[in-house]
């Protein structure tokens, strides 16, 4: 504990306020956090109140979305640094900027540098220090999609914490080594390690931490095709959010529940209460990338419900909002519905415009699975217009698709691909390619339980039999 008795009172206050700003942020009261931290700014310049307040500011954009606010905080606080040598160590600030270069999407460069500091100073590093530095590592690995060099650097984290006796620390790692196997599609393992996460979690009382544990399990069974185990895994963490009020929880539960009513069950009222209140929290809390998320969920509601004016409200919010938000993933997402809300617009000048700066993102794209998704949706966007005129142009994604599609896992991504990969042969009048897809979409939705599907199957049944 620190000693307080030599503070001055105006130490005490800042001190307070940084606390108070990082418990705000911690449970989604971000505008709050940000007064706070606001207040900070405008109560001092001394350098260690200021890096706390670059830190602490630049943390609170990134889960807002705002990351070219959070890369110029940082950077703030790195030249800080460099202003006054002694206010952090050496290899703290290179640290910092491995984070940086990690929230700029340059990730070998993360690595790199990390790899770096460890080859120089790792017997300087601190414990907290050296598990931040592995973690952000790790990070760097995974998001490459090196997911072997990930698991060794989460593992030498886990290791570490074990040493120190360290639970919470050790809840993370085991975090961490689930989502890289999830990625892997090896559930079994991601289940193990997210169950060891949610029992130190409980024993601790870790609550913000049982509430991601709870929806981390949803996911991975989600993943798996265990949708009623999913949905009470959602619900529980929901629960758990709730008794935080920690909006930003909240929001991401809210999302995959929805979901589920929507992709799996079918229904389209229960899914659209869902969004939309994840949409609300999203924007109550300020959280761009939440909202862009949201607001393209709506966009799937808007049309199933056939509320053509929604969709194209949303679409001009979602355009309004996307250049304040780094994402790959969202930008894609955003070129299909635009596609969709031209071609149902029957603006053919902007649609063909669309699809082709669609095509050369995709074409871009180092992350295969999100290109074979977003290939089977725009797949079903052309078979709903009858664009079939383009189909053509992704006759090498399908390619890799049907290469590729034995081991995707997920029987809710499985089956949606094989239902684009129908559409696709259909709109080339390839009625015998088509039914074998259509075998096993069908069989595959029936197993699952996802009956979501059976609408479209029914509708193109007597097309392909």
């Amino acid at each position: 504990m620190r000693n307080t008795q030599s503070r001055s009172p105006k130490d005490l206050y800042l001190q307070a306020l940084i606390n108070r700003a990082h418990v705000l942020q911690f449970t989604g009261h971000y505008p709050q956090a940000r007064q706070d931290w606001q207040s900070v700014d405008q109560a001092t310049k001394d350098p260690k109140y200021r890096f706390e307040y670059y830190q602490g500011i630049s943390s609170l954009y990134e889960r807002i979305g705002k990351f070219r606010k959070a890369f110029a905080l940082i950077e703030q606080a790195i030249r800080l640094c460099r202003r006054h040598r002694g206010l952090v160590h050496a290899h703290v600030l290179q640290r910092i900027q491995v984070h940086l270069l990690l929230e700029k999407e340059d990730y070998p460069a993360a690595v790199k540098l990390g790899e770096e500091i460890l080859r120089r100073r790792e017997r300087e590093l601190g414990s907290e220090e050296r598990t931040r530095l592995y973690t952000s590592i790790g990070t760097a690995y995974l998001s490459m999609g090196f997911y072997g060099q990930a698991l060794d650097y989460y593992m030498k984290t886990r290791r570490l914490n074990h040493r120190l006796n360290y639970s919470e620390g050790i809840s993370v790692a085991d975090n961490n080594l689930a989502l890289v196997y999830w990625k892997m599609g090896d559930y079994q393992k991601a289940l193990k390690h997210s169950r060891e996460a949610l029992n130190v979690r409980e024993k601790i009382g870790y609550m913000y931490g049982i509430s991601a544990s709870l929806n981390n399990l949803g996911l991975i069974n989600d993943e798996m095709g265990n949708y009623d185990e999913a949905l009470k895994y959602y619900e529980k963490a929901l629960a758990a959010f709730k008794r935080l009020n920690d909006i930003y929880g909240m929001n991401i539960v809210l999302t995959n529940i929805g979901s589920i009513h929507h992709e799996i069950r079918g229904d389209v009222n229960k899914a659209f209460g869902c969004h939309l209140r994840s949409l609300e929290l999203a924007r109550k809390s300020g959280d761009r990338y939440g909202e862009i998320e949201g607001l393209l969920a709506m966009t799937d509601m808007h049309w199933l419900r056939r509320e053509k004016p929604a969709y194209g409200q949303a679409i001009d919010a979602i355009g309004r909002l996307l250049g304040s938000v780094r994402s790959e993933e969202l930008e894609v997402h955003y070129l299909l519905a635009l596609v969709k809300w031209r071609a149902w617009q029957k603006d053919r000048r902007h649609q063909d415009r669309a699809i082709r700066t669609l095509l050369a993102a995709l074409k871009r794209s180092r992350n295969r699975l999100l290109v074979m998704e977003c290939t089977a949706v725009f797949i079903n966007i052309c078979h709903t217009f009858n664009l079939a005129e383009w189909v053509r142009s992704i006759s090498s994604g399908v390619e890799e698709i049907e290469k590729k599609l034995g081991t995707i896992e997920s029987p809710l991504k499985r089956t949606k691909i094989l239902r684009a990969l129908v559409k696709y042969h259909l709109l080339l009048t390839d009625r015998t390619r088509a039914a074998g897809s259509f075998r096993q979409w069908e069989q595959s939705a029936r197993k699952y339980g996802i009956r979501a599907e059976q609408k479209d199957i029914d509708r193109l049944r007597p097309t392909v039999t």
